[in-house]
C-alpha cells in the first residue's frame, strides 16, 4: 500500500491495521509527519484458511481526520453468460426441423452448473438442458422447432446459472404459409387464363408468365396439364382422341425446375399445332376449327417429413402445404382456308414468239389473320403480282401471261407458297384474340400447285424466211448490229433483219474499205499467226506424251488392263477415328408437359415395384428359437 502527500502542506499520518487474524498490516504505526510530495510504504498480508468471503478494513489517520479503506477477498465462482433472444427467422408449415444453437460461456475461475426448463406450447426441444461448463470454456445448447402452426409465436425458457441466478431465453419466430403465383409478364396481376386465340396449323403462339415464389424458402415445381379432368371442355366435338391431340401440341419451357425465396421466373407457354406433333393427317382434321378449353396445374415439390419427394394435391391440402396453381388453357386451332378460283388447268392457248397470252386467277383468304403469298418463277410464263399480301377476308387477282421464247409446247407447274409468321408472342389479357407484342420469321404454311399450259407455233412466212437463210448461208442480224450501221463493212459476211428477215443495206465508204487485196493479206496475215499458235500447242502436246510412255510404257508392262477380274488389295486404316455418337436428352428434359395420366402410370408402375421388392419372407419364432440354440457335438 503505498501512501503519498499531494498537498502543499506536510501532513501527519497514521496507520492502524486490520481487526482480523486473516489481515496482517507491516508498517510504522506511530505518527509521521509526512512532507508534500513524500510517500509512505506498507504491505497487507491475507492468510486464507477456507474458501469463503472475507471483509475488514485500514484506517488511515491524516492530521487526526480519518479515512477508512475496506478489505474484501472473494472466493472462486464460475460465471456464466449467453446470448438472448433466439430468433427462427420465416418458415412454411412444412413439417420440417429448424435448428439453433446457443453458447453458454463461463467467464468464472471454477466450473459451473446450469439448467434449462421449457413448458410452453410450441413443438421446442432442448438439449442438454443440464451440464457444467469448465472455465473459459463454452457449450453449444442445440434448440430444434418443428415448422407446422401458422402464426406469430415467442415463448420464454428459464435458465439457472450457477453464480449468475435465474435468467431468460427468449426464443421468436414466424409461420407463414408459403405460395406460388403466376403473374402476367409485367408482374403486375394474377394469371388465371391463358388464351392463345385462333392459332393456324404449323404455327407456334407463345405467352410468356412469371412464376412468382412468396415464401422464405426454396421450392420446386413442375407442369402438369389435367387429362381428361373435371371441367375440360371440347366445343362441336365428341371425339375422345380429341384432347390427347391437343395436350400433345401445348408445352411449356421451363415445364419443371426449382425457385428460390422470393424469386421469379419467366415460363413461357406454347401452343403449336404442327406436324411434329400431330403425325396423321386424322388427328389434323379432328383438330381443325374446334375451340378447347384444358386445365394446367403448377404443382410445388414439398419434402415431407419421412425425406421424399411428394406430388400429390390430396397430401398438399390436408398438411396445409404450399397449395398448386391452377390456370386455364383456351384456344383454337385454325386450318390455312385459301383458295384458287378457278382450279382447273389454265390453258392459255397457242402464240407465236414475241407475242402474248394471259389469263386471270382469283386469291381469297378466307382465315381471320392476313398471310403472303409467293409464286415461284417458271421460264415462258410470267405470274403478276409474284408475291404480296392477303388481308383477312379479302382476295387478290393474279395475272398469268405466256410469252415463249422458243418454239414448242409447255406444261408447267406454278407452285404458290402461302406464308405465315412462324411464331407469336402474345400479351397475357383476356380479350378474344390476345394482342401481338412481337413477332418472328416468315415460314411456309401451305402450298399450291397451279397447272399451265402453253404452245409457241411458227408462221408460214417465218418458215419460208427460214429456209432461205439457210441456202443462202447468211447471218441473223443481232442487237449489236443496229450501233454499227455506218461503218468501214466486209463486205464478205451478209446479214438478215430481225423481223422482215430481208438482206440488211450495209454501206461501204470506199475511201476506208479494204480493196480485195487488203482483204486477201488480211486473212493471210492472221492465218499465219494462228498456224504457228497451233503448231506451238501440237508439239508441246506431242513431248507430253512422249514422256508418259517413258515412264509408263516399259518393257516390263505386260499388257494387263485394269478392271479384268483383278482387285486390289483393300487399305486398311487401324488409326482411323470414331466419330463419336451425338448425345440423346433424356426424356424427362424436353418441353412436352407431364400430363396427370402419365403421371398416375408412373406412380402406379412406381408402387408395384415398391410391393415386388418388400415381398420378404417373415421369420417364425420357431426359428429364432432353432438360430440361438448351442449345437453339440454327437459322441
Amino acid at each position: 500500500i503505498t501512501l503519498q502527500n499531494f498537498s502543499k502542506n506536510s501532513k501527519v499520518i497514521c496507520l492502524r491495521g486490520p481487526e482480523t487474524e486473516h489481515f496482517v498490516l507491516r508498517a510504522a504505526t506511530e505518527e509521521q509527519l509526512v512532507a508534500s510530495g513524500l510517500v509512505i510504504n506498507a504491505t497487507l498480508y491475507f492468510d486464507c484458511k477456507e474458501e469463503r468471503h472475507y471483509e475488514d478494513k485500514i484506517i488511515v489517520f491524516v492530521d487526526n481526520n480519518p479515512v477508512v479503506v475496506p478489505i474484501k477477498v472473494f472466493p472462486p465462482s464460475p460465471k456464466l453468460e449467453f446470448e438472448s433472444p433466439v430468433s427462427f427467422g420465416i418458415s412454411i408449415p412444412d413439417g420440417l426441423v429448424l435448428t439453433r444453437y446457443v453458447d453458454i460461456k463461463n467467464n468464472g475461475k471454477r466450473a459451473g452448473n446450469f439448467r434449462i426448463d421449457y413448458a410452453g406450447d410450441q413443438p421446442i426441444k432442448i438439449f442438454p438442458c443440464v451440464g457444467t461448463i469448465e472455465p473459459d470454456c463454452s457449450r453449444s445448447i442445440k434448440i430444434e422447432f418443428t415448422s407446422s402452426d401458422l402464426g406469430v409465436w415467442e415463448e420464454i425458457a428459464g435458465v439457472e446459472l450457477e453464480g449468475s441466478g435465474y435468467m431468460e431465453l427468449r426464443m421468436y419466430g414466424e409461420v407463414r404459409p408459403s405460395s406460388l403465383m403466376l403473374l402476367n409478364i409485367s408482374g403486375t396481376s394474377h394469371l388465371q387464363l391463358i388464351n392463345f386465340g385462333s392459332t393456324l396449323f404449323e404455327c407456334e403462339k407463345f405467352q410468356p408468365a412469371v412464376l412468382f415464389n412468396n415464401g422464405p424458402t426454396s421450392l420446386g415445381f413442375v407442369i402438369i396439364l389435367e387429362e381428361g379432368g373435371v371441367g375440360q371442355e371440347i366445343k362441336a366435338s365428341e371425339d375422345k382422341a380429341l384432347p390427347h391431340s391437343i395436350s400433345s401440341c401445348i408445352t411449356a419451357s421451363p415445364n419443371q425446375g426449382g425457385i428460390g425465396p422470393y424469386e421469379k421466373v419467366v415460363i413461357n407457354f406454347c401452343f403449336s399445332p404442327s406436324s411434329t406433333f400431330l403425325q396423321s393427317e386424322w388427328e389434323r382434321g379432328k383438330l381443325a376449327n374446334k375451340e378447347f378449353v384444358l386445365f394446367m396445374h403448377i404443382v410445388p415439390i414439398t419434402t415431407v417429413p419421412s425425406g421424399r419427394m411428394l406430388i400429390d394435391s390430396q397430401y398438399i391440402k390436408q398438411n396445409k402445404l404450399t397449395p398448386l396453381v391452377e390456370i386455364g388453357v383456351t384456344g383454337k386451332a385454325v386450318e390455312i382456308d385459301v383458295t384458287v378460283a378457278p382450279n382447273i388447268l389454265h390453258d392459255l392457248g397457242a402464240c407465236e414468239v414475241g407475242s402474248i397470252t394471259d389469263t386471270t386467277i382469283t386469291l381469297t383468304n378466307s382465315n381471320t389473320m392476313p398471310l403472303q403469298f409467293n409464286f415461284s418463277k417458271i421460264a415462258h410464263f410470267t405470274i403478276s403480282p409474284s408475291s404480296g399480301k392477303i388481308e383477312a377476308g379479302q382476295d387478290v387477282q393474279i395475272h398469268i401471261t405466256f410469252c415463249p421464247s422458243q418454239f414448242g409446247s409447255f406444261s408447267k407447274k406454278v407452285q404458290l407458297d402461302i406464308l405465315g409468321i412462324g411464331n407469336y408472342i402474345t400479351d397475357t389479357n383476356d380479350d378474344p384474340e390476345p394482342k401481338i407484342i412481337a413477332t418472328g420469321k416468315l415460314k411456309v404454311l401451305k402450298q399450291i400447285n397451279i397447272q399451265v399450259k402453253g404452245v409457241c407455233t411458227v408462221s408460214n412466212l417465218n418458215k419460208l424466211n427460214k429456209l432461205g437463210d439457210i441456202n443462202t448461208g447468211a447471218r441473223k442480224q443481232t442487237k449489236f448490229d443496229l450501233y454499227s450501221s455506218i461503218r468501214p463493212s466486209n463486205d464478205r459476211s451478209h446479214s438478215l433483219t430481225v423481223f422482215t428477215k430481208q438482206a440488211r443495206y450495209s454501206y461501204v465508204d470506199e475511201d476506208y474499205a479494204y480493196t480485195e487485196e487488203e482483204q486477201d493479206e488480211r486473212e493471210e496475215h492472221r492465218d499465219k499467226y494462228k498456224n504457228y499458235i497451233d503448231s506451238l500447242r501440237q508439239n508441246r502436246i506431242t513431248k507430253i506424251k512422249q514422256r508418259e510412255m517413258i515412264v509408263y510404257d516399259t518393257d516390263r508392262d505386260i499388257g494387263i488392263k485394269p478392271g479384268c477380274g483383278l482387285k486390289p488389295p483393300k487399305v486398311k486404316d487401324s488409326k482411323k477415328r470414331k466419330v463419336p455418337a451425338v448425345a440423346v436428352p433424356p426424356e424427362g428434359l424436353s418441353e412436352k408437359v407431364l400430363t396427370s395420366i402419365e403421371l398416375a402410370s408412373r406412380q402406379a408402375s412406381l408402387r408395384n415395384t415398391a410391393s415386388n421388392t418388400n415381398n420378404i419372407p417373415t421369420t417364425t419364432q420357431k426359428r429364432k428359437t432353432d438360430c440361438d440354440s448351442a449345437l453339440i457335438p454327437l459322441l
